[in-house]
């Protein structure tokens, strides 16, 4: 949580939520915090660091991520990243969370093991985003993810810039 894209893109979500009333977010970091972890605390959003090993799989860490959302009861769960997708995935379908989403951002290359686990990962989910049209096509492509869950991210992107205004 230092640097980066994901990084960057969730300081531009949490500036969304300073004003709105109507929504709470929470910042749930699996591995270790960093500069743009203080900057999101700065600007008045909960951010909560777990400093655990993200290494797929940490039963420990899908029991931390297990309490943590048992605890604020979340209505939504939206995970970036291979790491926080499995683990996060997992746990709120354990806690059976309403709404899970999960967003791929890189472009995969799964080995079959680790294509079964993810298949069973995003079948724990309701959407799946992926922020490009390659990367949507690659989890196609493995048989990781069911075509009818797939979003591309830029359709979300936009909408919360929508929003926004």
């Amino acid at each position: 949580m230092n640097f980066g894209g994901v990084e960057q893109r969730l300081k531009l979500t949490s500036s969304f939520f300073i004003d709105n009333t109507d929504h709470e977010l929470i910042i749930l970091v699996l591995g270790n915090g960093g500069k743009v972890c203080r900057e999101i605390e700065f600007m008045g959003i909960y951010v909560k660091v777990l400093n655990e090993k993200v290494k797929i799989p940490n039963v420990k860490l899908i029991s931390k991520i297990c309490k943590f959302l048992r605890f604020h009861n979340p209505d939504v769960i939206h995970t970036s990243g291979a790491e926080a997708n499995f683990h996060g995935l997992f746990a709120g379908f354990l806690v059976q969370i309403p709404v899970r989403i999960g967003e791929e951002i890189g472009f995969p290359n799964h080995g079959f093991i680790f294509r079964k686990i993810f298949k069973f990962t995003y079948i724990s989910s309701h959407q799946v985003i992926a922020i490009s049209k390659a990367v949507a096509k690659r989890l196609i492509e493995l048989k990781e993810v069911n075509n009818k869950k797939l979003r591309l991210f830029i359709i979300l992107f936009l909408f919360l810039i929508m929003t926004r205004i």
